[in-house]
């Protein structure tokens, strides 16, 4: 296989040889593409063969499953997202990383295009949509622009005050 890069200025490099003008965009399209192929492909690479502990995640297929986790579960957050929705795929793997030092949260993720009467069940009216559930009552929801540094500052105060009051 062929190796591709793009040096700082942009300048692509193959085989050792530099490519400059119009050729540059091709290379760029084909590095682009390349890419892309990779993310897609990392999902399909076990977690503990990328060295990452991720979450385990519940696929929920239907409206009754979304009651039945959030009922079996004292601390359960839901992630709704779409198949064709970009900011949906970038923030899934981040998500999963980040409630991987949180153990006691137990992760569901819903395919709205899939499930669409998620919708109307959880008024979700963008996504991707992170609600946590403590004791089936919604304590936290997020929306399209997650804040990941927030996010965590809320769960561990969660979590602190949970681990206070058992």
């Amino acid at each position: 296989m062929d190796i591709v890069a793009l040096s700082n200025r942009e300048t692509a490099i193959c085989l050792g040889r530099r490519v400059t003008g119009r050729n540059r965009s091709v290379m760029k399209s084909i590095i682009s593409i390349g890419k892309k192929a990779f993310e897609l492909n990392m999902d399909r690479i076990p977690h503990t063969a990328r060295g990452l502990e991720m979450k385990d995640v519940q696929e929920i297929t239907s409206t009754k499953e979304i009651d039945t986790f959030i009922q079996s579960n004292r601390l359960s957050m839901l992630y709704v997202s779409q198949e064709e929705c970009n900011v949906c795929h970038a923030i899934y793997p981040k998500l999963k990383e980040l409630l991987s030092n949180y153990p006691e949260i137990k992760l569901a993720h819903i395919n709205a295009t899939q499930v669409e009467e998620v919708t109307g069940k959880l008024l979700t009216f963008t996504v991707p949509t992170i609600m946590l559930f403590f004791d089936q009552k919604e304590h936290l929801r997020e929306g399209r622009f997650v804040q990941f540094e927030q996010l965590e500052i809320r769960l561990q105060q969660l979590c602190n005050a949970i681990k206070q009051n058992d």
